[in-house]
């Protein structure tokens, strides 16, 4: 199995397991706010420590930065807001649904950004298979949704 295959399918477990870990600290603490605050503060320092202990760099140059694209800047405001809307809904629609809806939003999404080649992706058009494949998933997030 392609290990990208594995890392990615690691990276869904994570993503489910960081919603509900978030979602159970904002509860405890009464703050959606506050619970994203912590679990980027938490994730700052872990990335600090790994920098750290690899004998990685903190500094960038400038010349590199000026690289980014505009939207490049864009990442740390859309993990945010992607923390803070799926604590707030978590433990409205549950774990299962949830997860659903966020794969189904990231697929059609994706679809998208691989048609057109947007933020730095390669253009892979969507063809039949694509469409076939995220119709399976959407009836899979009406199935999840009925039970």
């Amino acid at each position: 199995m392609n290990i990208y295959i594995i890392l990615a399918f690691t990276a869904g477990l994570l993503l489910a397991l960081q919603v509900g870990v978030n979602a159970t600290v904002a509860n405890s603490i009464q703050s959606s706010y506050m619970a994203v605050l912590l679990s980027f503060s938490v994730g700052t320092l872990s990335l600090i420590a790994y920098a750290l202990t690899s004998k990685q760099t903190f500094f960038i140059s400038m010349s590199h930065m000026q690289n980014i694209p505009w939207w490049g800047w864009s990442g740390g405001l859309l993990g945010a807001a992607y923390v803070t809307l799926a604590i707030v809904s978590a433990p409205q629609v549950g774990a299962a649904q949830m997860v659903a809806f966020i794969v189904t939003g990231q697929l059609l999404t994706s679809l998208i950004l691989d048609h057109f080649g947007l933020v730095g992706f390669e253009v892979n058009q969507i063809n039949l298979y694509r469409v076939i494949g995220a119709i399976f998933l959407i009836t899979g997030v009406f199935l999840i949704r009925k039970s």
